[in-house]
């Protein structure tokens, strides 16, 4: 998604997309979405990183399926980190 004037009905579209890409086999699949990159700059960011952020805490906790399960290995969570350019990044 590419910042410009969106309506919120398509930030929020937008960021359940990105939140089933992450949660896809709860996160252990290798094409699952790890990442988010959001310019600093744009106006809707915070807009934007609340329905994601209200999309990912809405979807049901999925069953371990993988050895993970198992080793104790931690779930995947999510994150906000800022980078050296300034640009907020959401790590899941």
């Amino acid at each position: 998604m590419l910042p410009g004037g969106w309506s919120e009905a398509d930030l929020r579209y937008q960021a359940e997309h990105i939140a089933t890409q992450k949660l896809h086999h709860n996160g252990y699949n290798c094409v699952a979405s790890q990442a988010v990159v959001v310019s600093a700059d744009w106006a809707q960011k915070d807009r934007f990183l609340a329905h994601l952020r209200a999309a990912l805490a809405a979807h049901p906790p999925a069953p371990r399926t993988t050895p993970a399960a198992t080793t104790g290995a931690p779930t995947p969570s999510t994150r906000t980190a800022t980078t050296p350019n300034g640009s907020e990044q959401a790590a899941c």
